[in-house]
């Protein structure tokens, strides 16, 4: 991030009261995270924000400071000057109904975000590729603003750093995260309680999903590639789809195993593909033909058809980059 964005950003902050705070859908941490941060600097420069999602949070972050202020794109009617996406790699990931909400005449799209896949779809485009977090770009964007930050911003981008790290395992984690990660606890974190509560903590039903789904488990002839079917029980009230986006790590964690997928059947009859690799596979490459996206080691992507096909189109794809 160069001067000249730090100064647009502030210029037209400055300059708009009425502000649509939008994150990706089936929000993680990181996108959550980002969202109350923005919300919590807008609050503090006394501007008015709605903060949606197409999808509900999960309850693990109802913790957080604003994440009570999260809504779904049927309760607004109202109409934004400026839009603020964080964490969406591309303008498909803010969602269908969210989309149909955005007026032509928005007069700006600030696209904050980590995603080496953006593709730039702002008007003010404030992306960091090698940033381990999007929460860890608008920690920077902040600082090089001179905003002081406060506990509620920092335990929002502290969550965030922690989740899309993988508590600070996974090979994007640097010097940098650590660095920033201790300057927030200097606010007054307790990382025992948020990792408690958002690492630790899982629902009854939770846990049968992982029972069920595990059951699903297949690997290749090679060793190197192994996938899971989400099973879900789509009929209990408290059913939250992002309570089950870590399943794909089950088999990454196979010895031997560098590549692991996730399927999971969408309610319109797509197939939500997640992806991981462990150390050479860039599996944003293998994303990417499917119109997906993400990062070298985790990345995603829907693809309209029957399971089965969509099983043989990913792991024939990924055979070639093993």
């Amino acid at each position: 991030m160069n001067n000249c964005q730090q100064n647009e950003f502030l210029d037209n902050i400055r300059a708009n009261d009425n502000f649509l705070i939008i994150s990706h859908v089936n929000p993680d941490g990181d996108t959550i995270g980002s969202a109350l941060a923005i919300a919590h600097f807008l609050k503090r420069l006394n501007k008015k924000f709605v903060i949606i999602n197409e999808h509900v949070i999960a309850n693990k972050y109802l913790f957080l400071p604003l994440a009570d202020q999260f809504i779904t794109p049927d309760k607004i009617s109202e109409r934004f000057d400026t839009v603020i996406a964080v964490d969406c790699a591309d303008i498909k990931r803010i969602g269908e109904k969210v989309s149909t909400k955005l007026a032509d005449t928005i007069k700006l799209f600030i696209n904050i975000d980590h995603h080496p896949t953006n593709d730039f779809y702002g008007t003010l485009n404030i992306i960091d590729a090698n940033a381990a977090s999007t929460t860890l770009v608008i920690y920077n964007l902040l600082k090089q603003c001179d905003f002081e930050l406060d506990y509620q911003i920092a335990v929002n981008l502290y969550t965030g750093l922690m989740t899309d790290t993988g508590s600070f395992k996974y090979g994007n984690t640097t010097s940098q995260s650590h660095l920033v990660a201790a300057k927030l606890i200097d606010y007054g974190i307790n990382v025992y309680d948020i990792a408690d509560r958002i690492l630790e903590t899982n629902s009854i039903n939770q846990l049968k999903t992982i029972r069920d789904s595990l059951a699903t488990l297949e690997v290749d002839e090679t060793g190197k590639i192994a996938w899971i079917t989400v099973v879900l029980d789509c009929n209990h009230e408290s059913f939250v789809e992002n309570d089950v986006e870590g399943l794909v790590n089950y088999p990454r964690s196979i010895e031997g195993v560098e590549v692991a997928i996730s399927f999971k059947l969408t309610n319109d009859n797509k197939v939500k593909v997640g992806l991981r690799s462990k150390k050479y596979v860039d599996v944003s490459k293998i994303a990417a033909a499917f119109d997906g996206g993400g990062h070298k080691r985790a990345a995603g992507c829907t693809i309209a058809a029957p399971l089965n096909i969509v099983k043989e189109k990913i792991i024939d794809e990924i055979t070639k980059h093993i």
